[in-house]
């Protein structure tokens, strides 16, 4: 007969597999323009673009000063807090803080990225239609 021990240790290290793939190197968006294509938004409309595509998924945005918003987004028992810094041409979306999110100074839960990423592709979409 077989020892359990072999099969023991492969699905201890199979969890241990999988407990690792939910952290992923922390996504930032760095220098986004903020143009579409027509005349250079003014640094209120792109304050306005961020605002609204902030809202629409559920972020808590709030403006610190021109050119600085800082969002907050809450989900079950996790907290996502990051710096929108804006110019009339850029934006940049930044990690600030976290809480639940098992961020370690690189990596972080990837939710966290998914949730980035929404908020840029909101960003954009507000900025299209100024």
């Amino acid at each position: 007969m077989k020892s359990a021990v072999p099969r023991v240790i492969l699905i201890a290290l199979a969890a241990a597999a999988l407990i690792g793939c939910t952290s992923h190197p922390i996504v930032n968006i760095k220098g986004s323009p903020t143009e579409s294509g027509g005349k250079p938004p003014t640094l209120v409309e792109v304050e306005r673009a961020i605002l609204r595509a902030g809202a629409a998924q559920k972020w808590q945005m709030q403006t610190v000063r021109p050119g600085l918003i800082v969002g907050t987004l809450k989900w079950s028992t996790h907290v996502a807090v990051v710096d929108v810094t804006y110019t009339t041409t850029a934006y940049e979306i930044t990690y600030k803080d976290s809480s639940n999110l098992g961020y370690d100074g690189a990596t972080i839960h990837r939710n966290y990225n998914y949730y980035v990423q929404e908020l840029d592709k909101g960003i954009r979409a507000q900025l299209v239609n100024l």
